[in-house]
């Protein structure tokens, strides 16, 4: 008990949406302390820090590893992750990590490694290692003078094709007009890189004008100790949520998002078969009804 007291991490993130202007580029400015990689498996304490829900799966896989991990997970900030909040909050502090919400990082502590971390309430977090996840910007620089439209990464058509003929673009980068949902996005997820991929070559291939539209359902999900978590969609904070299972058990939950009758998002803690259904229903634009039969118990 006195070594698991000793191994003790804690993470400290605010709602990605929530960032205030400059943090990032702050945080980013600022070296992080680490000790040789070598070493690594003698850490005692570590903090992550994270802005938005790709930190998740990083300090379970820690925990895990490592006996020690941190979690914060702002959930007010995110219409995709709210559903569940207490329940993925318990479930990282029964394996033993710390939980901070709603709070800033101030600065980093450490000569020649980091030895602690500073929030904005005066609290002081001793630690041998940082993991900072604070998103990312589209790295789009290179392509100023060369005629293609840049617009939050590059700017496309619902086809995936950019205003240069012949010229398409997908992954992170690519930013579209999706039908399916009648919303510009960007996606930072892999399952979506590889998906605009394959259309972006059917784009290239096609007739003039005969290019198919790209309509994604987007997909995420997060392998949290033993709970995955999965989430479909686009929802937003007015759509209508419905809750299927017991929350406070934690295990197994299904969310659904609504809006105007038609489902138009989903998340899951451990229900991957029903989380395939629910996708496949929202590319069909299926209904909430419908929906509601795939969630129920």
């Amino acid at each position: 008990a006195a070594q698991a007291d000793r191994r003790r991490a804690i993470n400290v993130g605010r709602g990605h949406d929530d960032d205030p202007a400059g943090e990032r580029d702050r945080i980013r400015r600022r070296p992080v302390l680490h000790r040789d990689a070598q070493s690594r498996a003698e850490w005692d304490r570590e903090v992550a820090v994270d802005t938005q829900l790709l930190a998740p799966p990083v300090k379970a896989v820690t925990a895990v590893g490592m006996r020690h991990a941190a979690e914060t997970i702002t959930g007010d900030r995110h219409p995709a992750v709210r559903p569940g909040m207490t329940d993925t909050q318990e479930i990282h502090e029964r394996h033993g990590v710390t939980v901070r919400c709603g709070r800033r990082v101030e600065r980093f502590e450490g000569t020649e490694h980091i030895t602690s971390v500073v929030l904005d309430d005066g609290t002081r977090v001793e630690c041998e290692t940082a993991v900072v996840g604070i998103g990312m910007i589209p790295a789009v620089a290179w392509l100023e003078g060369s005629g293609v439209d840049i617009e939050d990464g590059i700017r496309c058509d619902e086809t995936l094709a950019t205003n240069v003929p012949r010229i398409v673009a997908a992954g992170d980068v690519a930013s579209w007009h999706n039908p399916l949902f009648d919303e510009r996005m960007r996606i930072e997820h892999w399952t979506n890189a590889v998906e605009q991929a394959r259309h972006a070559v059917g784009t290239l291939l096609a007739e003039p004008g005969r290019a198919s539209p790209f309509e994604s359902v987007p997909l995420f999900w997060s392998d949290q100790f033993d709970v995955k978590i999965q989430g479909v969609g686009r929802p937003k904070p007015t759509d209508e949520l419905l809750l299927f299972g017991d929350e406070g058990a934690g295990d197994k939950l299904v969310a659904l998002y609504g809006r105007a009758g038609r489902l138009v998002g989903a998340v899951t803690f451990n229900q991957p078969p029903k989380l395939i259904r629910l996708r496949q229903l929202i590319a069909k634009r299926g209904t909430l009804d419908d929906a509601k039969k795939i969630a129920e118990p």
